[in-house]
Parts: C-alpha cells; sequence; structure tokens
C-alpha cells in the first residue's frame, strides 16, 4: 500500500511541472525505467536480436510513429473516454491499453518495455495534458514519444556497430 501511494505521490508532483520540466524529466525517466526492465527480462531470458528494427527508417520511427500513434492510440481513446464521463485513470487505461497491445504485436520484450512501461508514461503525458487542450496533449505526448524512440535508435545503431 505504501509503494502505490509513493507512486500516485510521484506521478502527482508531475502535474505541477511546467511543460519544458515534464518533457524532459518523463522522457529521462520513462527511458530509464524502459532500460532497466529490459535489462532485467535480459537477465532473466533470452531475448530475440531486434535485427527487425535496423530496416525501419529514422522518420518511421521518431517523426511518423509518434505523430500517428499518439492521434490514434491516446487521442481518440480519450476522447472516447471523456465522452463516457470517465476519469483521469480511467482515460489514462483508455489510452494505455491499445497502445500496449499494439506493441505486444512485435514480441513480448517490446510488449513489456515499450507498450507497458512507456505507454504508461506517453499515456499519463497525453491525458495530464489534455486537461489543458489538446494542443497541449498532442504536442507533448508526440514529443516525448519521439524522444524515446531517437533513443532507441540510437542504441540500435551503437548495437550494430
Amino acid at each position: 500500500m505504501r509503494i502505490a501511494q509513493s507512486l500516485r505521490d510521484h506521478f502527482a508532483a508531475y502535474q505541477l511541472r511546467s511543460k519544458g520540466d515534464f518533457l524532459w524529466r518523463v522522457t529521462l525517466e520513462g527511458l530509464a525505467v524502459s532500460l532497466g526492465v529490459i535489462l532485467l527480462l535480459g537477465l532473466a531470458f533470452e531475448l530475440p536480436d531486434r535485427t527487425d528494427l535496423k530496416g525501419v527508417t529514422f522518420t518511421q520511427l521518431v517523426c511518423l510513429a509518434p505523430l500517428l500513434e499518439t492521434l490514434l492510440l491516446q487521442s481518440l481513446p480519450v476522447m472516447v473516454a471523456r465522452a463516457m464521463g470517465l476519469g483521469f485513470r480511467g482515460q489514462l487505461l483508455a489510452a494505455w491499453i491499445p497502445f500496449a497491445a499494439l506493441h505486444f504485436s512485435a514480441g513480448v520484450d517490446t510488449g513489456i518495455c515499450a507498450g507497458i512501461v512507456s505507454g504508461f508514461y506517453i499515456a499519463f503525458t497525453y491525458t495530464h495534458w489534455r486537461q489543458e487542450s489538446f494542443g497541449s496533449a498532442y504536442w507533448m505526448t508526440t514529443g516525448t514519444h519521439a524522444l524515446h524512440n531517437l533513443a532507441l535508435v540510437m542504441l540500435i545503431r551503437l548495437g550494430s556497430d
């Protein structure tokens, strides 16, 4: 119970941050947690080599995916949740679940790290900033998602050298 309250307090503190402070902090934290989880998974299980991502272009992963996924997997589900009268948590779940589900199609490791972990941070970002405006939510979420994917591209590039 104390862990759950600590997590609620931690994420409540994000809601008091300016856009710039929020963006860099949530991006770094989400990336660090995702990398920590993939390292733990790698220690516990033999993970597949992600050579499938080497053919994906920078434009697809860093520019197009965040723009489209934010629109389809964050904006639309949250719009429906808001129309149904769901509160913050319901909206967050509405954005998180389809994002996570989509990423499991690329493998369990991707589903866990990109879908569940990063997906939470992306859904949290969208849901939080949607309280201010659609534009804030869309661009803050697209920005953090693009930065996550940029870090992924850089790590894959380093790993392939």
